[in-house]
């Protein structure tokens, strides 16, 4: 478009109507790409602000890992005292050679007494119709007045008035016989309820008992008392 030529006149005809109607014309052809412009220029910054924002709240995006859970992870288990394994005990096999109850007879001998100790000496003969084994040491018991068992601590060994020979296995022909000896400390008068009348010997623990009246074995409940194990002896020539 040709723009008019200043200062205006008019125009060959005489008339400035027509040249209004082209002013008018250009002016709004020029209002109309001015707001195009404009329009574009918004369009184009809105777009580059939505991209800025949508980057920028990207970036600040924070991705919450899960926390490791601490019982989720196996926690070492400490023991303030080791742990003992219990040691197996040997099986004792029957032995057929072994001396039985049948086959023997308990007997007591004569006591002795020093300086607060003990003494009591016992036997045993083969009084079967065969050659036996007897080996260990023998088992003790006693009761009160009342019948009642003594809760007695039996421990092999000697003391002051007994020796203890150690353990030997003893062939018993018929008719021979074995020796071992109770000792222990003296520990109540003969009025105490709860002192001994009653003692029970045996072979071996687990061995029937053989029971003897004796009232003046002064030893009470939760008495401790020693016994050796078995030796060859005679009855009758320790006797003379």
């Amino acid at each position: 478009m040709q723009h008019p030529s200043w200062p205006l006149r008019a125009s060959p005809n005489g008339s400035l109507t027509h040249f209004g109607q082209i002013l008018t014309k250009y002016h709004r052809d020029v209002s109309r790409r001015s707001l195009l412009i404009f329009l574009a220029a918004v369009v184009a910054i809105g777009l580059v602000l939505l991209i800025a924002f949508r980057t920028l709240g990207h970036s600040e995006k924070v991705v919450a890992l899960p926390t490791p859970s601490l019982s989720a992870v196996p926690q070492p288990v400490y023991s303030e005292e080791p742990v003992a394994t219990p040691t197996p005990q040997p099986t004792v096999a029957f032995d057929p050679a072994a001396c039985r109850t049948d086959e023997v007879t308990i007997m007591l001998g004569p006591g002795d007494a020093a300086s607060g100790h003990r003494e009591m000496p016992f036997f045993l003969e083969n009084t079967g119709s065969r050659s036996c084994v007897l080996s260990g040491y023998p088992d003790f018991a006693a009761t009160d007045r009342s019948g009642a068992a003594l809760r007695v601590f039996v421990e092999h060994g000697g003391t002051m008035m007994t020796t203890d020979p150690g353990v030997e296995a003893l062939v018993l022909a018929p008719g021979d016989h074995a020796l071992a000896s109770l000792g222990w400390a003296a520990q109540a008068p003969a009025t105490d309820p709860t002192r001994a009348v009653r003692v029970g010997w045996a072979t071996r623990p687990g061995d029937e008992l053989t029971w003897f009246d004796e009232d003046h074995v002064d030893i009470t409940d939760l008495s401790t008392v020693y016994v050796t194990a078995w030796q060859l002896g005679d009855p009758y020539v320790l006797e003379q």
